[in-house]
């Protein structure tokens, strides 16, 4: 590592690690959730499943506060995922 980065804490340094350490955590949770997905087509309750409408809403919320909080709405055109 890089001397001069050593001697000067960053103050960004521990925030990205714990950014870094629940990004793994979440891509993990993801992968559960996909693939407990595919179980979904088959319930009767699919249309118009609560669970899966909240979930939508929220990760469509948390998507257009990251993207107004970075200043990346203009990059996506303003659109929710």
């Amino acid at each position: 590592m890089n001397k001069t980065i050593e001697r000067y804490p960053c103050p960004l340094r521990e925030d990205l690690h714990e950014i870094n350490e629940r990004s793994r955590e979440l891509v993990i949770a993801m992968r559960n959730l996909r693939r407990d997905l595919n179980h979904c087509v088959q319930c009767q309750h699919f249309t118009g499943c609560t669970y899966l409408d909240n979930f939508k809403a929220t990760v469509n919320s948390a998507i257009d506060e990251v993207a107004e909080e970075w200043n990346l709405s203009s990059t996506f055109g303003g659109r929710s995922f």
